[in-house]
């Protein structure tokens, strides 16, 4: 073998070529190691291969296997070196060529083949061996199963006398792992082996037996498999120790789980390698690598736990005792028990421990000796009797108690120390009978001492045991919680009257009459503020029950008396808030003094009523004994006072709220608005007022129940659906809506309603409240308004129109008195007057029309990418006449390369020429108008195009800089023959820039100063892409002549225009009508018609529509000549099928280009 094409074999075959030694390599998943053996000729320095053995567990540290694995590598070693010398003898007899193996392995040593013999015995002597200690028996079989060699103890294994049948070692396989063992063989046996466990029944014992079979399929040249080679391993004892170990493991994990001690492992280092449930906020993955001191809060806890588990590496004997480990700052306690962990050799190599939190039995403990300290030192009366009732034993309590000495009482008889009172008749033998029953008896009863002091007691009595008779009591004073329960029981009868009491005149008196009754007084008095709030007066008085009722006559008594703040015993409590008692009545007066006298009343309390902190009223209770009272008595009287005060407040709140609907009922009833409540969910009325109810001429009653949209005009009911939807799912919602109801009588009333949300006390939506208002007039007044705005808006349009019609010839003749050559220079001078006034009408009339719309909306833009320099370029051209008939300088600064905005061209224009046109106008002949155009950052946009025209005119005052772009604001100034104009060119300016998202400001230091216009346009921040504007006239098909038929009724409009088109070069025709416009189409076939739209007859849209009927029209240029120039006017043009539009007058520059760029028919 070429040891250096090692380099491409796995690293483990590799080495054992390399080293000649067998190579060892263990695989987790597998059931025991691997060998890699080199095949070498026995004697000879000579390698043949490598060889892969797997063994059993166990098995490959037996001194055995160690052996075999010596020599197996040299014996299979030298089989196939034979085998190759074999294959090499037969080609050399065929073919006459080299010496038989055996000849020359002898020539060269002639003690090689005992060698060889002795190697193949001690390799099967081996191989048995080390087969045997596996539990493993080899054998062969044909592709079908049916073993053709095995050896003995495979019968043994199966648990038969004779080497099974394929057949009948089928049957011996568990039904249950039969399917899959198949399933197994088949693919093994037609590729590269198998390996199965599975398991057989003993037929010998009836017992399982587990076994691991592997084997290899062995094929002839052909690649046929011929035989199968294989060992099985019986795995019994593994497989019941495996399963063995995984119940403990579940049963181990099951244990830990459900129990909350602490288990854990540490290294001889005490760091944590394992542990569960660690508790203290940890988990088991946080604590894993470290030590105590990473882990417990206090160093100090860290070091003592670290102490036992140290001395348990040391020692290696277990210890246990408690440990306390701070968490949160506060201690836990843990019984700790901790044992050394062994490694294979019996060295401790770590620690294993538990750790069980007892801080709650600590806790129990503690209390457990807290109440025998308790107990060791309680003060109840202990005494003990014999069978003839006489003291035998008497504690220190009950001496203290009774007021007597052991030397008065012991051997005496019970009544001497004390007289027995039991509450009730029978309580007595009821007791003797279960002390004979039960050997034990508790219950209640009155003790009256020497002294003649009544004491309720509670007794637990029991029998004596251990030989003594007689009993054992253990006695409590139970007094003040009578009292108590005295208390408490007034507190609720006064609370019962309170919640079931019909009204505030019938349950203040019961009230009074309780107290008085339950505690002990003769007289019960209630003192409340008047309505000035100044002085406390009586509110109600009442006596206690049976036996004073001769004393209901005194309240009377109480009618002229009254106490001001800190005056008198009541007037103190109003004043301070604090109970005030006195024992001694007779310097008092009034009704103090009355039942002094006649009930022997020498006591009095009285005790604040309080509401939210405040005495809101005091009562006041006479008595006859004395009036210091305990401080649970006062604690009880503080409890009925806030009861009391509770109840006079709501009773207050009630009065309130009774006048608050009442004045509520009588707004509601009364209001000048409509108004409706309304079930959200249902969509009916569930309460309306008179006004509502007029407001549609019905009754309240007729329309409470019935649906909203019984009453909403049709057009309304998805607006009222909306509003109920909204209501329903929000809350807080609120709107104002305009909607339409129907009378009863069938008219529609126009309301303006709001609508709220009504919620209950957890915000939740419950009703739907309306404010209607009757709005009809008010719309009537604004259908009005629409009226003549719309009348205003067509008599402007009109006017436009009117005034456009006359002035298209006068511009019509202006364009032709150009080409006539007149030489004489004042008719020049008349002609260019004529065209600027011709011109400045035109700019009027569309600034007029402009204006309505803006102000109607509208006006839409047109917008794109636009450079501000063609829009001055035009504005400038287009005010050039009136500037150059002032003598004005004009300059116009701009910038390097294209400002760009996006804009409408037309517009923007239109706001340049006003701008520019005011500054000529407002300016001395030969003054001076300055345009320039720069860029500035700007934080709104990021770039402002910013756009300024100065001129040195008449200025403006501060005042006036903001009203001068008010409509029709007009400048007063001292210049002679100033022009005027309509004073909206600044509005419309104004209104233009905002619609394209800029500024515009009037800026002058006075009259006579000059004024500068700055405009500020949200610039593009690129210009890649961008096209400059260019000439339509120089698209137009200059040269190419047209056939022009101009239509119009005015037969002034009608000559002028088409001499104008004639002037141009083109062929003319005029018709004055559209019937003989449709007469001359046919026989004349014109390029362009130029059609008026207003004619009698067939108007102009009539004609378009036949001419773009007929075939011979549809490719005809028609350009709408008209004095209506709105967007409708547009719009109805467009869809007569003109091509194009033309206000009146025309400018001949425009009609020129579009009769230019018109199609030439083709000449039939």
């Amino acid at each position: 073998m070429d040891l250096g094409a090692l380099r491409s074999v796995p690293w483990p075959i590799a080495e054992a070529l390399r080293s000649r030694e067998p190579q060892r390599v263990d695989r987790p998943t597998a059931a025991g190691p691997s060998f890699v053996l080199p095949l070498g000729i026995p004697g000879l320095n000579r390698l043949l291969g490598a060889l892969v053995v797997g063994l059993a567990r166990g098995v490959h540290d037996d001194d055995a296997c160690q052996t075999f694995l010596a020599t197996l590598g040299e014996a299979v070693g030298g089989a196939l070196s034979q085998a190759r010398e074999h294959a090499e003898e037969r080609r050399g007899r065929a073919g006459g060529g080299r010496l038989p193996m055996a000849e020359r392995v002898q020539r060269r040593d002639p003690a090689a083949p005992k060698r060889l013999t002795d190697a193949f015995a001690r390799v099967q002597r081996h191989l048995t061996l080390t087969l045997n200690l596996a539990r493993t028996v080899a054998w062969t079989a044909d592709p079908f199963g049916d073993k053709r060699w095995a050896a003995d103890s495979l019968a043994d294994i199966y648990g038969v006398a004779t080497l099974p049948s394929a057949e009948d070692e089928w049957a011996l396989i568990h039904p249950d792992d039969r399917v899959g063992h198949a399933r197994t063989v088949e693919r093994g046996t037609y590729g590269d082996g198998y390996r199965s466990t599975y398991r057989i029944i003993r037929p010998d014992t009836g017992r399982i037996t587990w076994l691991d079979e592997r084997a290899v399929a062995t094929r002839n040249a052909a690649g046929v498999v011929v035989e199968l080679v294989g060992v099985v391993t019986d795995v019994t004892e593994r497989e019941e120790v495996e399963e063995q170990l995984r119940v403990t493991s579940e049963r181990f994990e099951a244990a830990i789980d459900r129990t909350p001690v602490v288990v854990f492992n540490q290294d001889r280092d005490l760091r944590y390698t394992w542990i569960h449930n660690p508790g203290l906020g940890l988990t088991p993955d946080g604590v894993r690598g470290l030590t105590d001191a990473d882990v417990f809060e206090q160093l100090e806890d860290a070091r003592r736990a670290e102490a036992v588990k140290r001395r348990v590496l040391a020692t290696g004997h277990a210890e246990r005792g408690e440990l306390c480990v701070h968490y949160k700052g506060e201690p836990r306690f843990f019984d700790l028990l901790v044992r050394p962990q062994r490694g294979a050799d019996g060295s401790v190599i770590g620690v294993l421990g538990t750790a069980v939190d007892i801080t709650e039995r600590k806790r129990v403990e503690e209390h457990v000796r807290f109440q025998a300290d308790v107990l060791a030192q309680v003060r109840d009366a202990v005494v003990a009797i014999d069978a003839d009732y006489r003291l035998t034993y008497v504690n220190e309590a009950a001496l203290r108690r009774y007021g007597v000495s052991e030397a008065e009482v012991l051997g005496r008889p019970l009544h001497e120390a004390c007289e027995v009172r039991w509450l009730k008749p029978g309580d007595e033998a009821e007791a003797l009978e279960s002390l004979r029953t039960t050997g034990q008896w508790r219950g209640e009863h009155v003790h009256v001492t020497r002294d003649g002091r009544v004491i309720h007691v509670e007794s637990f009595v029991s029998a004596l045991t251990g030989g003594r008779t007689g009993l054992l009591a253990v006695i409590r004073d139970i007094t003040a919680r009578r009292r108590a329960d005295q208390w408490l029981a007034t507190e609720h009868a006064v609370s019962r009257l309170l919640a079931e009491g019909p009204g505030t005149a019938d349950v203040v008196p019961a009230i009074l009459e309780t107290l008085a009754t339950h505690l002990g007084a003769t007289a019960a008095t209630l003192w409340q503020p008047d309505a000035s709030g100044l002085v406390l007066r009586c509110a109600g008085f009442a006596v206690a029950t049976p036996g004073h009722d001769d004393l209901r006559d005194m309240q009377p008594l109480t009618a002229g008396i009254a106490y001001a703040r800190g005056q008198g015993l009541v007037g103190r409590v109003w004043e301070t808030g604090e109970p005030a008692w006195r024992d001694d009545v007779s310097s008092m007066s009034g009704l103090a003094a009355a039942l002094a006298s006649r009930a022997g009343c020498q006591a009095v309390l009285a005790f604040p009523v309080r509401h939210e902190g405040h005495c809101v009223a005091v009562i006041e209770l006479s008595s006859p004994g004395p009036a210091e009272p305990e401080p649970g008595y006062l604690n009880a009287l503080a409890a009925i006072g806030h009861e009391v005060g509770l109840f006079l407040q709501r009773r207050a709140a009630q009065e309130a709220l009774r006048r608050s609907e009442a004045l509520f009922r009588a707004v509601y009833e009364n209001a000048g608005a409509g108004i409706a409540v309304v079930d959200p969910a249902s969509g009916n009325f569930v309460h309306v007022n008179r006004r509502f109810a007029d407001m549609l001429g019905y009754a309240t009653e007729e329309l409470r129940g019935r649906h909203v949209q019984t009453i909403t005009h049709p057009d309304d009911w998805a607006l009222d659906a909306e509003i109920l939807r909204a209501s329903a799912l929000d809350a807080t919602y609120a709107d104002l809506v305009e909607r339409r109801n129907i009378r009863r009588d069938g008219g529609v009333v126009w309301v303006q309603v709001a609508v709220t949300t009504l919620r209950d006390y957890e915000g939740r939506a419950q009703a739907t409240l309306a404010m209607v208002h009757d709005i009809t007039e008010r719309k009537r007044t604004e259908a009005a308004l629409k009226e003549a705005d719309r009348r205003k808006d067509e008599f402007l349009a009109t006017l436009a129109h009117e005034l456009r019609n006359p002035l298209a010839p006068i511009r019509s003749a202006v364009a032709l008195l150009q080409h006539v050559g007149a030489r004489d220079d004042a008719l020049q001078r008349y002609r260019d007057v004529i065209e600027r006034q011709v011109r400045q009408m035109g700019r009027l009339l569309d600034d007029l029309l402009d204006v309505s719309r803006i102000t109607r909306g509208k006006l839409v833009l047109r917008t794109r990418p636009v450079a501000l320099a063609d829009a001055l370029h035009a504005a400038v051209e287009a005010s050039r006449p009136l500037i150059d008939a002032s003598r004005h300088d004009l300059t116009l600064v701009l910038p390097e390369g294209a400002v760009v905005v996006n804009g409408d061209l037309a517009r923007l224009t239109q706001v340049f020429t006003n701008l520019l046109n005011n500054a000529a106008k407002y300016s001395e002949p030969g003054g001076r108008i300055d345009v320039s155009v720069h860029i500035e950052a700007d934080d709104r946009w990021g770039r402002c195009a910013v756009v300024s025209v100065r001129d040195s005119g008449v200025g403006i005052l501060p005042e006036l800089l903001e009203k001068v772009f008010e409509p029709f604001t007009q400048l007063q100034t001292s210049r002679t023959g100033a022009p005027g104009g309509l004073g909206i060119g600044l509005a419309l300016a104004r209104r233009l820039v905002e619609m394209h998202g800029g500024t515009i400001e009037a800026r002058s230091d006075g009259p006579d100063a000059g004024c500068t216009m700055v405009i500020r346009l949200p610039a593009m921040r690129s210009t890649a892409g961008f096209l400059p504007e260019r000439s339509a006239t120089g698209e137009a098909q200059a040269g190419l002549l047209k056939r022009v038929l101009v239509v119009d009724d005015a037969v002034d409009s009608a000559n002028m225009l088409a001499a104008l088109v004639g002037q141009l070069g083109h062929e003319v025709q005029v018709a004055y009508g559209g019937e003989e416009a449709l007469a001359l189409v046919a026989v004349f076939a014109p390029d362009v018609i130029l059609l008026d739209l207003g004619m009698p007859g067939l108007s102009g849209f009539d004609v378009a529509r036949r001419l773009r009927a007929h075939p011979a029209g549809r490719d005809v240029t028609l350009i709408a000549q008209t004095g209506w120039g709105q967007e409708q006017d547009r719009q109805r043009t467009a869809d007569a099928g003109f091509d194009y539009h033309l206000v009146k007058p025309i400018d001949p520059a425009v009609l020129a280009q579009l009769v230019g760029v018109a199609s030439t028919s083709e000449p039939e």
